[in-house]
């Protein structure tokens, strides 16, 4: 392992609050650590106690950095911070921010990070003083232990202002990452950036939970690989009923980049599932089934996903809030 020496000039930077110590947040906090910044991840339970008793180790074999990161509970979290990453599922947005509301600045800026396209606005309904920044995260990541990785596609975030004025926090956002080692670029439209990554998870998602195989090897399913064109298809068509307009090789694109996947690849929906725990079902595919109804569309192959689902007796209501 690595040991990295942390900068100490970084520590008069903002502070930074990462909200959620699954696979991305312990990821993000972890590279963000590693460039000395004063970080702070926000955990619960046996996730707490396991990141103090040994904090996190950063990508796997000879190539792994570990990090000591400051980690802590809600009532640990008694100051604004300048800059909150929010990185728990969709369906927790909600309760977080009961709980993280009173605690903001009119100078701290929210990231959001969350599939679907719906955290943006809410957090700026819930907390109009501050600036919100949407993010399209690409990549997968996986928490093992101590242990956090990711594998096939180098993450990628791409931003963008939702609220606020541009005073700063954006290029503030961009920083960090980059700084990080995350490739990070300002966006000129993320609305349409969030929609094509809503149309991604919702379709790969959706038809590899239904027909329960990994999202590396739905192409090479017969059955699997016609699902995901058909859904694709029927998403793109919803994006332009709703005023979002996608590129006219849109899903050549995204096939080809789900051709890139590793085999074994899972998306987080199908984890969701597999674990049992409240699923981000609502915030896509069913998200998508709701505005269908909405626009009058009728999306088939979204009703067939939901279908298949039911059919191996997943949870589709197990939400939190």
């Amino acid at each position: 392992m690595i040991a990295v020496p942390v900068n100490t000039d970084q520590q008069a930077s903002p502070s930074i609050l990462v909200i959620g110590a699954g696979a991305v947040g312990s990821f993000l906090a972890a590279a963000l650590a590693r460039t000395g910044r004063k970080v702070t991840l926000v955990a619960r339970g046996e996730r707490l106690e396991q990141l103090r008793r040994g904090g996190i180790l950063l990508g796997g074999g000879c190539a792994s950095t570990y990090m000591s990161v400051s980690a802590a509970d809600w009532g640990e979290v008694d100051s604004a911070p300048g800059l909150v990453i929010l990185c728990v599922k969709s369906f927790a947005v909600k309760g977080v921010l009961d709980r993280l509301a009173s605690k903001l600045g009119t100078d701290s800026t929210i990231l959001t990070l969350q599939n679907g396209i719906d955290a943006p606005g809410e957090v700026a309904r819930r907390c109009p003083q501050v600036t919100v920044v949407a993010g399209r995260l690409h990549g997968f990541f996986v928490l093992d232990g101590a242990q956090v990785r990711h594998i096939g596609v180098a993450p990628s975030i791409c931003y963008g202002l939702v609220h606020g004025l541009d005073d700063g926090g954006p290029a503030q956002v961009g920083a960090v990452l980059t700084e990080a080692g995350i490739a990070a670029e300002a966006s000129s439209d993320i609305e349409r950036d969030l929609w094509e990554k809503f149309v991604l998870a919702a379709a790969l998602g959706g038809v590899g939970a239904a027909l329960d195989i990994p999202a590396g090897k739905l192409l090479s399913d017969p059955i699997g690989c016609r699902l995901l064109h058909a859904a694709l298809r029927e998403l793109v068509l919803l994006a332009t009923h709703k005023g979002i307009a996608l590129s006219a090789d849109f899903v050549a694109r995204t096939l080809a980049l789900i051709a890139t996947f590793p085999a074994d690849a899972t998306t987080s929906l199908q984890r969701d599932f597999e674990r049992g725990g409240p699923s981000e079902y609502r915030a896509l595919a069913g998200a998508a089934l709701r505005m269908g109804e909405e626009t009058r569309l009728g999306l088939p192959a979204l009703r067939r996903i939901e279908d298949l689902m039911l059919r191996r007796g997943l949870d589709l209501t197990n939400v939190i809030g």
